[in-house]
């Protein structure tokens, strides 16, 4: 809620994580609609992951010292929805999903641009993503890797981890990487051709 211009809040880093914008004085059945909005997308049930395709994903990135990990596919264009998770308490990653492409985290990124996003070190290469570097940190989450899954020359959807301590990113890790994302090819593909 709040009386700022529509033009101060589209510059603000945080815009594509707002829910809604109710304007001061607000209507309190604008308010109602917007919370009730709110609350049946966030109840609304999420397809059930597969144990064995998060303990498949899991098993693939231990080589990478990864301590959390998540497969999303782009459903639509517009969003990314969770299909494979490692390293979450229980429903946690699944509490985040859909994410709309527009957001401002590395996996949107990699997806929106087609390339693999490299965070080395949360503390000196957060740059373009200074409102999440805190919360990174407080999770002890010091380096992330965000990587498209691409097919036909388009993201169909990525793959992220994060790990416990900064990274290199070498040549060697990159394509390490790159190898498994499009090892998840087919985690996106058989859920993306059932919502066409």
């Amino acid at each position: 809620m709040t009386g700022v211009s529509q033009a101060v809040l589209s510059d603000l880093p945080f815009a594509p994580l707002l829910w809604d914008v109710i304007r001061k004085p607000f209507d309190i059945e604008r308010l109602t609609r917007s919370l009730t909005t709110c609350i049946a997308f966030h109840m609304s049930p999420r397809p059930q992951l597969r144990q064995e395709v998060c303990e498949w994903l899991e098993q693939r990135s231990t080589p990478t010292a990864a301590k959390s990990g998540v497969v999303a596919a782009a459903g639509g264009g517009k969003t990314l929805d969770l299909r494979a998770a490692f390293g979450y308490r229980p429903r946690l990653a699944e509490a985040y999903f859909p994410l709309p492409v527009s957001g401002p985290f590395p996996i949107c990124s990699a997806v929106r641009n087609a390339h693999a996003v490299w965070v080395a070190s949360v503390i000196t290469d957060s740059s373009d993503y200074p409102l999440l570097a805190p919360v990174w940190k407080a999770n002890r989450s010091l380096a992330i890797a965000a990587v498209p899954i691409i097919e036909g020359g388009r993201a169909v959807g990525a793959v992220a981890w994060s790990f416990k301590e900064p990274q290199r990113f070498d040549e060697r890790q990159r394509d390490f990487f790159l190898r498994l994302a499009r090892e998840c090819l087919p985690l996106v593909e058989r859920r993306n051709a059932r919502a066409s």
